[in-house]
């Protein structure tokens, strides 16, 4: 079982015990089913090479629940990752070895809480990096003297929708624009945060920390008292990627040839942790709808954000995710 890792103990620079996964098809068809999210990418081997690929590609969101096992493991029980950000920069496929790594950038104490900021990354099995990311990760401390740490890094950025380099022949339309109600609450879901769910999702990841799954051992050791979920158990619940919030039908309108697409960043931020039996309400703005010129064509992105809220009424999460489909302007569908 993990081991407390103390926050005295853990030395800027360091890196982590590398954790090397190798994900079968039978890995994302649990997944899937786990998480309910069923892109067809994940498991129609003639969709994906249609679509570009070389075959059936990993859920991103499979591999930075990967990487948040990895933190798990590292930190220990009485650990809590707070903040995660995933950036996805290439594919990975089943049936190949995906090593999740990283490194401590900084550690400091605030508002009484000790923590290590940490660069996140995955590789595949020619050693090129997939996924960039970065956490925060609390920990538990022996003693609270700030004065000697506060070595805070810049992982995290808070940007705003600013201003995007214009592009010519805009693909993007107003009735884009106001299918996706850009700013206004798009859409709000309630989810049962049952011990079955939580069960399902740690074993489709390959987590075995007792954590997520053993009340016993979660009431003792754990941070919070009883079981909590795993730090990207949101994306579940997220309602698009589970497809229950569909504001996208006007893709296939779009008369350019579909290049490549998929996750481009997810970020989720907890306050709270959610618990087992929790009911969680998810409210899902999108914020912007902008382009880009990419090598493999025009790339389109949408960015939204969720928040997740208890049944008391507080504030669990902020998540933000963006994902990218990119097209090929000199041929049509």
């Amino acid at each position: 079982m993990p081991q407390n890792l103390f926050f005295e103990d853990v030395q800027v620079g360091a890196e982590l015990p590398v954790m090397t996964v190798n994900p079968t098809t039978e890995s994302l068809v649990r997944y899937a089913a786990a998480a309910d999210d069923y892109s067809r990418l994940h498991y129609d081997d003639a969709y994906a090479r249609m679509r570009g690929f070389s075959g059936v590609i990993v859920h991103g969101l499979f591999k930075a629940a990967c990487s948040a096992r990895m933190l798990g493991d590292w930190g220990g029980p009485q650990s809590w990752v707070k903040r995660m950000v995933t950036q996805y920069r290439s594919v990975d496929y089943p049936c190949r070895d995906m090593s999740c790594r990283g490194r401590v950038a900084g550690k400091y104490i605030r508002d009484g809480k000790a923590c290590a900021e940490l660069e996140i990354w995955t590789e595949n099995d020619q050693g090129k990096v997939t996924t960039s990311g970065a956490a925060l990760v609390q920990l538990p401390a022996r003693g609270l003297d700030g004065s000697a740490y506060d070595r805070e890094t810049s992982l995290f950025r808070d940007d705003a929708p600013g201003a995007r380099a214009e592009v010519r022949n805009s693909i993007i339309t107003d009735a884009m624009r106001k299918s996706l109600k850009i700013g206004e609450v798009s859409g709000t879901f309630t989810f049962t945060v049952d011990k079955r769910w939580l069960d399902r999702f740690a074993a489709a990841c390959g987590d075995t920390n007792p954590i997520w799954r053993d009340e016993k051992y979660a009431e003792e050791e754990g941070l919070f008292g009883g079981i909590i979920a795993p730090p990207t158990f949101w994306a579940a619940m997220d309602p698009v990627e589970t497809r229950v919030l569909q504001l996208e039908d006007w893709m296939d309108a779009i008369p350019y040839k579909r290049s490549g697409g998929g996750n481009a960043v997810n970020e989720v931020e907890y306050f709270l942790p959610v618990r087992l039996n929790d009911t969680i309400t998810v409210k899902t703005t999108y914020t912007e709808i902008y382009e880009k010129e990419g090598r493999s064509g025009r790339l389109l992105f949408r960015t939204r954000e969720n928040s997740l809220i208890n049944g008391s009424g507080d504030l669990v999460a902020k998540t933000r995710l963006s994902h990218v489909m990119s097209f090929n302007l000199e041929q049509n569908q």
